[in-house]
């Protein structure tokens, strides 16, 4: 029995003596007569300690997601198969290593090839995103290829298509993985788009110095082993529509950013404009021109403001446009308060509403479920979670405070979350109102059906 000095106590020596063991634990300083102690033997207890902190990496077993016994003797089980893979058959040249999260919008990707089970791993850079390196190991974890390659479908499908042909890849999610990943399906590669996150988990404990070979060689290792999480790669006119959600997401940032400058400005030499941003509050802005030595800077701002403003129309404009051509817009625009930023946006993000098994998903998929966190007797539930898309989730709640607030109508939904909101506040309740509007929109997506009141 190992054990620190805190446990040096003769009635737990004494109960380990009738069970037939030996009471390994350092004595403490005032003890009169020190039984034997083995500093050897107390220095293994490190590597019982390193082991149960590596699995403790594990999020499944750390925080225990499984009620059952049973379940969770599983995963524990399958995190020392982890564990035992890591040690025993990822210990090649090349090593395993980590990858931070400042590191994420790279890129990696997995080949296995007919004849002997060789995988590769693409990786691109974390700088400038110019080249990938490419790694193939061998079903040993042996590195047989490392060539760095331009970071671009043709060149890495080039590379790989030297090594004969190639069954299936993997590559992992950021910025450059949509364009690399639906580039190399066009050239008839199978692509298998993995998520990021879980692999920064994965690869975690492993340490070695930071280098884009050593990295690619670490990835290449897990994609061997398999373990790793499918990601859906949306199409291209999906994130079209989202690149102009973004992008005037943006101008309402800069043109918000520019008020709060004109507003200080005008503090600084002791004229209050007042709230607003139309014309109203132009015209109040205007009588300030007139101040000696804030004139000029105010006449500067208010040019650049206007060029925004008319840029924000433009972005409607095609948002519009996007919302009349899209039967899926139309659909979730029959919902009050449902309008053409909030459907369209939904509608890319989905992009496919049967990749989603069930409705109830699309809530969590948008991080509008609460978090919650188990260990043992604990079990406490959180606020939201807040992953993936987080405009969808700010339209989406922006849609539950115009239904609570705004909209006159009064229809099912509404009176649910106005129950909510005298139970519990109106901030839950908008949050509630948002995620079963996601629930409602995919269900409308799945089914073809219009809101029905």
């Amino acid at each position: 029995m190992l054990a620190d000095k805190a446990y040096d106590a003769d009635r737990i020596r004494a109960s380990l003596r009738e069970k037939g063991a030996f009471a390994n634990i350092p004595p403490k300083s005032n003890r009169r007569s020190k039984p034997y102690f083995s500093t050897w033997l107390y220095r293994q207890r490190n590597l019982i300690e390193r082991f149960f902190a590596k699995l403790k990496h594990f999020r499944q077993v750390s925080t225990r997601y499984d009620k059952l016994a049973e379940n969770f003797l599983a995963m524990v089980q399958l995190a020392l198969m982890r564990l035992w893979l890591r040690v025993y058959e990822s210990s090649c040249n090349c090593g395993c290593f980590p990858r931070t999260s400042a590191e994420a919008h790279t890129s990696g990707c997995r080949i296995l090839k007919e004849g002997n089970s060789h995988e590769a791993l693409c990786r691109t850079g974390p700088v400038d995103g110019k080249h990938a390196q490419v790694c193939i190991v061998d079903e040993n974890g042996r590195k047989l290829v490392s060539e760095k390659v331009e970071s671009s479908p043709e060149p890495i499908a080039a590379m790989l298509g030297r090594y004969g042909p190639v069954e299936r890849a993997v590559i992992e999610t950021g910025r450059m993985s949509p364009a690399i990943c639906l580039g190399l399906r066009e050239l008839g590669v199978s692509v298998v788009c993995i998520d990021a996150r879980q692999a920064h988990q994965s690869l975690n404990a492993m340490k070695a110095n930071k280098t884009d070979p050593h990295d690619a060689a670490g990835l290449a290792q897990l994609a061997r082993t398999g373990f790793y999480k499918e990601v859906r790669v949306k199409s291209p006119a999906a994130h079209g529509v989202r690149s102009v959600v973004t992008a005037r997401g943006h101008l309402v940032e800069a043109r918000v950013r520019l008020d709060n400058m004109i507003r200080g400005l005008c503090a600084t030499f002791g004229y209050r404009p007042g709230p607003g941003q139309g014309r109203a509050f132009l015209e109040r802005i205007m009588q300030a021109a007139h101040i000696p030595g804030l004139g000029e800077a105010i006449a500067s701002l208010l040019a650049v403001r206007a060029e925004l403003v008319e840029q924000i129309k433009e972005m409607d404009r095609r948002l519009r446009i996007i919302a009349n051509q899209s039967q899926a817009c139309e659909i979730l625009m029959t919902i009050p308060g449902v309008g053409v930023q909030t459907s369209a946006a939904f509608a890319a993000a989905v992009d496919e509403a049967g990749r989603f098994r069930q409705s109830r998903n699309a809530g969590a998929y948008f991080g509008l479920v609460p978090r919650r966190h188990q260990s043992g007797e604990l079990d406490w539930t959180g606020r939201i979670t807040k992953q993936r898309d987080g405009t969808v989730r700010k339209l989406l709640y922006e849609a539950a405070n115009s239904i609570l607030t705004r909209s006159r109508e009064t229809f099912a939904l509404k009176t649910w979350a106005m129950k909510i909101a005298k139970r519990r506040g109106l901030k839950k309740a908008r949050v509630a109102l948002a995620r079963r509007l996601a629930v409602i929109m995919h269900a409308m997506l799945r089914d073809g059906t219009l809101f029905q009141a």
